[in-house]
């Protein structure tokens, strides 16, 4: 029997697409069919990637003799196979395969199946993964939209109180018009308004004894040169003064001024002040309050007159609306205004600021 010729050879692993196909049928005294099978007697796995003497290929066929190759110098599982084979049916009986290497080969190539395979399947696992976050994002978004003019409350409806706090501007939604009363004009022209750094205001002032009394809720309006209007709260004290400090105003606070003052004798708003346990600390009186968004001030006091001290506090409004009937009101319940999108996240407009969906309590309306 002839043996193959293994010396100066190209490449350890070289084939025509004839032999591949037709492997059992190669004669083993044939001479001239000797000439396209060159197999490497002791071939490992080093071998397959030896690429270095290669002949140029288009497409995996090498244009001068038809050789079969492989352009990215990888072999896949069924080529291993049939290289192994191929292998194993031209060793040579004197020097044959080692078993143990063949062994260890196979063993790899199934490893790395097994890998492929679980890559496969993590993939396939992160496309449906991905595919159900795009849906509940897209669930999410219509849910927000659908939510817009209702009513929401956040989960955070309450005012943490800290030891260095002064006082506090609340914003409160009125959902229906309060009832109307009759309005008495106050003297503003003693009035002080005094900058408190670059975006607040102080304003203070004393208030004539047989317009209001102590405890009564006067009605200050605040204009700039643009006519941009707005009126805010204050509570007249015993000795007639009253002070509002740290004031943020909506209007121009660079043309600010005390347009007009007044006392209303309509129904007032009534907001309550409750500590975490759920007692009342705090009873504020408002009236000629409108429908809307509305702020008031509390200088962090209890109804004795004596600092609260620090934690949770919640707020409450209740008056009689214009139909008659008693409307209820509570800190951090606003309607929605808005929906916008960041980063795939959805926010709602309320209260003057845009809140997360994932913080929304509840939403009624």
């Amino acid at each position: 029997m002839q043996n193959i010729n293994t010396q100066n050879t190209q490449s350890p692993f070289v084939f025509s697409s004839r032999d591949l196909k037709n492997t059992r049928d190669i004669p083993q005294e044939n001479k001239e069919s000797d000439k396209n099978v060159e197999i490497s007697p002791r071939a490992n796995t080093r071998d397959f990637n030896n690429t270095e003497n290669t002949p140029q290929v288009d497409n995996g066929i090498n244009k001068n003799d038809g050789i079969i190759s492989n352009p990215k110098a990888e072999l896949d599982k069924d080529a291993f196979l049939k290289l192994l084979l191929i292998e194993l049916q031209h060793q040579d009986p004197t020097d044959p395969m080692d078993t143990e290497k063949m062994l260890t080969q196979t063993a790899q190539l199934s490893a790395l199946e097994m890998q492929d395979n679980t890559n496969k399947t993590m993939t396939q696992l992160v496309n449906a993964m991905t595919k159900l976050q795009n849906s509940i994002a897209a669930s999410t978004g219509m849910s927000a939209l659908a939510a817009v003019g209702k009513l929401a409350t956040v989960k955070d409806n309450y005012l943490m109180v800290a030891d260095d706090d002064i006082q506090f501007q609340i914003n409160m939604y009125l959902p229906e018009e309060p009832q109307k009363g009759k309005q008495t004009n106050i003297e503003s022209k003693d009035f002080e308004l005094k900058k408190n750094g670059e975006d607040k205001l102080d304003i203070s002032g004393k208030v004539d004894k047989e317009i209001a009394k102590p405890g009564d809720t006067i009605h200050i309006k605040l204009k700039d040169d643009k006519d941009q209007e707005e009126t805010l709260q204050a509570v007249v004290g015993e000795d007639q003064t009253f002070k509002i400090l740290g004031y943020k105003p909506t209007v121009d606070i660079k043309t600010a001024k005390i347009n007009s003052a007044y006392k209303s004798d309509s129904a007032p708003v009534t907001f309550t002040v409750y500590n975490e346990a759920g007692d009342p600390v705090r009873t504020i009186n408002v009236k000629d309050m409108s429908a809307g968004m509305k702020q008031i001030i509390w200088d962090r006091t209890n109804d004795s007159g004596t600092p609260v001290p620090s934690g949770k506090y919640y707020v409450k409004a209740s008056y009689t609306g214009e139909s008659g009937k008693v409307v209820n009101s509570t800190y951090g319940a606003y309607p929605i205004t808005g929906v916008k999108f960041e980063k795939g996240e959805a926010l709602v407009g309320m209260g003057g600021s845009w809140v997360k969906w994932e913080d929304l309590k509840e939403i009624t309306g």
